[in-house]
C-alpha cells in the first residue's frame, strides 16, 4: 500500500501519506472483503438457495409462480 502512495506522490504533488489512524483504513477494508468474499463462498456452497433468494429480493417482478397480494 505504500508503494502505490509513494508512486502517487511523485505524480502528483498534493498527495501526502496519511497519518495514523487514518492510514489503517485502506488495509482494514480490503481485509473485510476479503472475509466477506470467503463467507459468501461458503454460504454458496453450503446454501445456495439462500445467497439466490437474496439476489431475488432485488427485482421488480416476482418470480413466476408466486402469488402476491395486492
Amino acid at each position: 500500500m505504500g508503494g502505490l502512495r509513494a508512486a502517487l506522490a511523485e505524480v502528483f504533488s498534493f498527495v501526502v501519506p496519511l497519518a495514523a489512524p487514518a492510514s489503517y483504513m485502506g488495509p482494514g477494508v480490503a481485509g473485510f472483503m476479503v472475509l466477506g468474499i470467503i463467507y459468501l463462498g461458503y454460504m454458496y456452497a453450503k446454501h445456495p438457495q439462500t445467497v439466490t433468494e437474496v439476489g431475488l429480493v432485488h427485482l421488480d417482478e416476482p418470480a413466476s409462480g408466486v402469488v402476491t397480494e395486492d
